[in-house]
């Protein structure tokens, strides 16, 4: 990045990469893959945070009872927004009557220094 453009720099926020696959399996094998230290990736500082474990195969045994998933509801509704995105709020928000964390209200919330 110490290349680019300061223009170009908002890019950077652009690239949240995640799994899509037919399976928990497939998301599992993805997810290893993508998860960790990123040597190109500047916003890592050359560091991976102690003890991270990237191998997400194993926690398939578990299983995923009694898992919460939060949705983080901050990025709705502003002006650059992706209208796919925007338009799947109401069903993301329908969610939390499943086994989805009801009272997450964002990042501001819980991480208040950000």
């Amino acid at each position: 990045m110490g290349d680019c453009a300061p223009e170009a720099m908002s890019w950077a926020a652009l690239d949240h990469v995640g799994p899509m696959a037919s399976t928990m399996a497939g998301i599992a094998k993805l997810l290893s893959i993508i998860a960790g230290y990123d040597a190109h990736d500047t916003r890592q500082q050359g560091k991976v945070a102690p003890g991270l474990d990237t191998n997400y195969m194993p926690a398939l045994e578990r299983g995923v009872d009694g898992l919460k998933i939060a949705i983080w509801n901050e990025g709705f509704g502003q002006d650059n927004s992706d209208y796919g995105l925007i338009s799947s709020e109401p069903e993301t928000a329908n969610l939390s009557r499943l086994a989805f964390y009801p009272k997450f209200t964002g990042r501001s919330s819980y991480f208040p220094n950000l």
